[in-house]
């Protein structure tokens, strides 16, 4: 959970984090021969970034030998002599997160001190000398959306820069601020834009997916057509989040929410956590179990978690990140839920 830049727009919960333990090589060594084993094939690395550990490369290295691929997004500015030895490891692609190509953009966005702009536009140069192919993923705000199309044809101007990917920015639970949102206008000539520098890049991946709509929003007519429509969340269907500490969790972005935890890999194995009663409980619960609330009665209760599953993060984005009578303060915002006699929501909401 440690990171070298201060995103205006971060959704981690790095304060949730400070002073508690972080796993070792011991443990990740352990962790990658039960994913062998089970037959996986790929590490996603995610926080946080990796390269602020001191054993980054040591873990990097330890995943090769075990015949792991590993996939790594970074904002660290690499130097030279660190990404040769990336190099030599084995390692042939990395994500660079990159908000702009004029470093003052990038430095009001992210830095926590002047001149990280800089670097880290030299080190996806530097990454392209050494034979690494660049993928790139980039945020949009207000504050750096204007001048996104120019960062988008500079990317697709590299040869070692295969993918471009662009999002908005969207609601956390953890640093929100609803000023980072961008208009629609904005999002309208950015994407005439993207789309005629893509046509001129047909070689190259560039993304685009455009403003998240709520798929929970819109008329009667119109919400049904939309949730037929809503994203598809794997959260504890395909896998799970191994959080520093050792436990797992269903989603990287509810971290450590006590409700969705499954299990402690310092004494379970992986498939114990997988196979779990909670675990399945989660992926699968009993319409009969569930409180008095809409969901109880539901007819779509099957098809809610059997298709393309609900997203919990979105509920608690909705209705709070609070536990049992507690409330929590995120970024000076407070976040509230009133409780009844029976220990649920009042509003009659619940996570099922």
């Amino acid at each position: 959970m440690k990171c070298i830049t201060n995103c205006c727009y971060c959704y981690a919960d790095r304060e949730g984090f400070r002073g508690r333990p972080e796993f070792d090589l011991t443990f990740f060594t352990k962790l990658l021969r039960e994913m062998k084993k089970c037959g996986m094939e790929t590490i996603d690395i995610s926080g946080g970034d990796i390269f602020c550990r001191r054993d980054a490369f040591d873990l990097i290295e330890c995943a090769f030998e075990e015949g792991m691929h590993i996939d790594i997004p970074t904002k660290y500015p690499l130097s030279k002599q660190q990404i040769e030895h990336l190099a030599k490891l084995g390692l042939s692609s990395i994500q660079i997160s990159i908000d702009a190509n004029r470093p003052e953009i990038i430095d009001m966005l992210v830095a926590k001190e002047p001149g990280y702009g800089m670097k880290i536009l030299k080190t996806i140069d530097d990454l392209g000398e050494a034979g690494l192919q660049v993928r790139t993923n980039t945020v949009l705000t207000p504050y750096n959306i204007h001048e996104a199309p120019n960062l988008a044809r500079y990317l697709a101007k590299k040869p070692h820069v295969f993918k471009s990917n662009f999002t908005c920015y969207e609601r956390s639970l953890y640093w929100h601020n609803d000023s980072l949102f961008c208009c629609v206008e904005d999002i309208s000539k950015f994407e005439n834009e993207f789309n005629e520098i893509k046509a001129e890049f047909p070689h190259k991946k560039m993304n685009f997916d455009g403003a998240l709509g709520n798929p929970y929003s819109g008329s009667q007519t119109e919400r049904p057509d939309a949730f037929q429509k809503r994203i598809l969340c794997t959260a504890n269907r395909r896998g799970f989040v191994v959080l520093p500490d050792g436990r797992a969790t269903i989603c990287e972005e509810i971290y450590l929410h006590e409700s969705f935890i499954l299990g402690d890999l310092n004494r379970q194995s992986l498939m114990e956590i997988w196979s779990s009663p909670k675990a399945l409980q989660l992926a699968r619960p009993e319409q009969g179990l569930v409180p008095d609330g809409p969901c109880k009665d539901c007819s779509d209760f099957s098809h809610c978690h059997e298709g393309r599953g609900r997203c919990v993060r979105e509920t608690l984005k909705a209705y709070g990140y609070t536990h049992i009578g507690r409330t929590r303060v995120v970024r000076g915002r407070r976040l509230e839920i009133e409780w009844d006699n029976k220990s649920k929501p009042s509003s009659q909401v619940n996570l099922y």
